[in-house]
Parts: structure tokens; C-alpha cells; sequence
């Protein structure tokens, strides 16, 4: 059309001389000739153009590319050498910018094209850079933390304990899996709906998943089981104080284990090898004796032969180290006996042996 227009003919004429000679017409889109007629008639810049017509900046360069259009040269409105002596001079390419009435773009040009090397922008050091880095993940996680208090609490809806005493986690509610980086980014959490998750600590966040899993207790009612047991029991232990307890009889456990061999293989023909939840326990951990209704004992007679003699089998249960912590935290705070917890994994076994 502009061939034509210019030449004083029809389009239709240019476009059967172009058949003729078997030349491929370039069919600009509207946008397109909007792009050229602004750049190349009205002077515009490619940002004001983008600007102009609502589109990005990669859009103008990307149609430029496209149709091979090449860059005017662009008038100096500054003195290059002037930019060099002030950057040499210590000032940074914004400051000289602002100074000299130009872009900050066109300063770092000019130092390119006088082959000046440039420093690490706004730093005096790489270790003040990684310093500065430091600071910026940190005010980031800061504002994280903020906003996931904010949004979901900052203590445990199961037990209670708050983050000065444990890491807390935020917990999907139907226990599906999920992007583990949305609860860590400030735009992620904003979109997350706070009824479909809870804080738990790290603690009861297992302990969660592990109900869910062996034993199909929802996050609803397992909230409801510890409100209902707290309403019974308002003198509960400390779990920091029981759980250091429960770390120093683990140690005097595996201490007597150590002296008595004999011992060792006597709690094996009582109570095998196996754990009563995942099976088989590796060579390198210890099977633990549990007892059934979760009150504490001494565990040192466990490693005695006279007392291992004398036990009812019935009141106790072989389990690895991870359920036995399961175990006790279903006991003690959403209050299952030993009956409804091994009840309801079987009934989980029962279905998947059937499926």
C-alpha cells in the first residue's frame, strides 16, 4: 500500500508485479505498521511506543526482529567523556544520569562503548553485595512469617506450643500434596484460603499425616477428638518436658541393650522382629517394647531376663522407634487408647489387601 500510494498506483497493481516476479509481500499486521509509523514518522522512542499502544517492550523489539527494521541512531544529548570522568570519579550510573539529564540506560551505553569497566552496581564490595543479599532474604522471610501468622496463627491447633518452643508448620487440612514454595512466597500465601489449612508443629504436623494415612482420621475430627480430651484433661504434661523424658529412657534403653546379648535375643522370641505397623526394621535400629495402655514404666525392665520372663505379652507391642513417637502422640493428645489405634490400622490393612 505505501509502494503503491507512492508510486501513484493501485495496491493490486504492486501485488500482481510482485507475482510476476515471484517476490513474497510482507503482510504486516496493524499493530505492526502502528510500530513502524511511530518509530520511524513520529520519532517516537520503543518505550513510548509500547507505552503509546499498551503492549510490552519486548513486543516493539520482537516486531522489529521480525521484519529485520533497523534502530535510528540515536542523537547524544550528553557528553560520553563527561560520563566517564564523573563514573571514574566514584558517582554510580544513576547519579550521573540524574546529573547529566539523560537515562540511566544511556550512561551505561556510553561506558560500554568507552570500554570502561563497570562496578557492581550500588556495592563497594562483592562482601558487602552478599551482605546485602543476606538482608534482603531475611526482611523477605520476616514479612513470610508475618503474613502466615496473620493468616493462620502461630501456634499449634493441636497442642498448643507456640513457635518460641517449636517450628511451626502450615498444615493442608485433606492432607493432599502441594507446592511446598506458595507457603513460602508472599504471593502464594495471599491466595491460600485459611479454612483449608491449620499451624501445627513439626510434632503433631506428622502426627497429622500419619492419622490421615494409617488411619483415615480427618483433620475436623481429629481437632474435635483434642478438644474433647482436653475438656477431660487439664493437667496434660508439658510434650517438652515429656519429650526430653522420652529421648533420656530411649538413651538408658539402648545403653542396657548394649550390655546383654542375651537379653536381645530373649525380646526377640518373645515379640519377633517385626514392627506392628511398617513390618520388618532395619539391622541398624532398635525394636521397641511398647506398652498397650501408654502409662510410663521403667524400660531397664525390659532388658532384665528375669522380669522379660514374667510379662504379659498381651499388655505389650514391638514397634520401630518413628511409630512408637506416633504412638504416644496419638495417645496423649487426641487421646486414642491402644485398642482404637490398632483397630483402625487394620481396618486400613484390611481395605488395601482387598484393593
Amino acid at each position: 500500500m505505501q509502494i503503491a500510494k507512492k508510486l501513484g498506483v493501485t495496491p493490486k497493481e504492486i501485488s500482481d508485479v510482485f507475482e510476476k516476479l515471484g517476490i513474497d509481500a510482507q503482510r504486516y499486521s496493524q499493530r505492526d505498521i502502528e510500530i513502524g509509523r511511530l518509530y520511524y514518522a513520529s520519532r517516537l522512542s520503543k518505550i513510548d511506543i509500547a507505552r503509546k499502544l499498551g503492549v510490552s517492550y519486548n513486543t516493539v523489539i520482537r516486531t522489529f526482529d521480525k521484519y529485520g527494521w533497523k534502530s535510528l541512531p540515536r542523537p547524544k544529548s550528553a557528553d560520553p567523556e563527561e560520563a566517564r570522568r564523573l563514573y571514574e570519579k566514584g558517582l554510580f550510573q544513576k547519579e550521573i544520569a540524574k546529573q547529566l539529564g539523560v537515562s540511566y540506560y544511556t550512561i551505561g551505553n556510553y561506558l560500554r562503548e568507552l570500554g570502561v569497566d563497570i562496578r557492581k552496581r550500588g556495592y563497594k564490595s562483592d562482601e558487602r553485595r552478599a551482605e546485602a543479599r543476606k538482608e534482603k532474604a531475611q526482611r523477605h522471610l520476616n514479612k513470610v512469617k508475618s503474613l502466615r501468622d496473620e493468616k493462620f496463627g502461630s501456634t499449634c491447633r493441636i497442642c498448643g506450643v507456640g513457635r518460641d518452643e517449636r517450628k511451626i508448620a502450615i498444615h493442608r487440612k485433606d492432607c493432599q500434596k502441594h507446592d511446598e514454595k506458595e507457603l513460602w512466597s508472599l504471593k502464594g500465601l495471599r491466595k491460600l484460603d485459611p479454612v483449608e489449612w491449620a499451624a501445627l508443629c513439626v510434632m503433631c504436623h506428622r502426627g497429622a499425616h500419619w492419622a490421615h494415612d494409617d488411619m483415615s482420621v480427618g483433620f475436623d475430627k481429629l481437632e474435635g477428638m483434642t478438644q474433647q480430651g482436653n475438656q477431660q484433661d487439664d493437667n496434660k504434661t508439658n510434650l517438652k518436658d515429656e519429650k526430653s523424658m522420652e529421648a533420656k529412657l530411649d538413651k538408658e534403653e539402648a545403653k542396657a541393650g548394649s550390655i546383654d546379648k542375651e537379653v536381645e535375643e530373649m525380646r526377640r522370641d518373645l515379640f519377633g522382629e517385626d514392627c506392628f505397623f511398617c513390618g520388618p526394621v532395619p539391622e541398624n535400629k532398635r525394636l521397641v517394647i511398647h506398652k498397650k495402655d501408654g502409662e510410663s514404666h521403667d524400660k531397664s525392665d525390659l532388658w532384665d531376663k528375669e522380669k522379660l520372663r514374667n510379662l504379659n505379652r498381651d499388655e505389650w507391642v514391638p514397634v520401630c522407634s518413628k511409630h512408637h513417637r506416633y504412638v504416644h502422640w496419638a495417645m496423649n493428645w487426641i487421646y486414642m487408647s491402644w485398642e482404637e489405634i490398632a483397630s483402625a490400622f487394620l481396618g486400613i490393612r484390611e481395605k488395601n489387601k482387598s484393593e
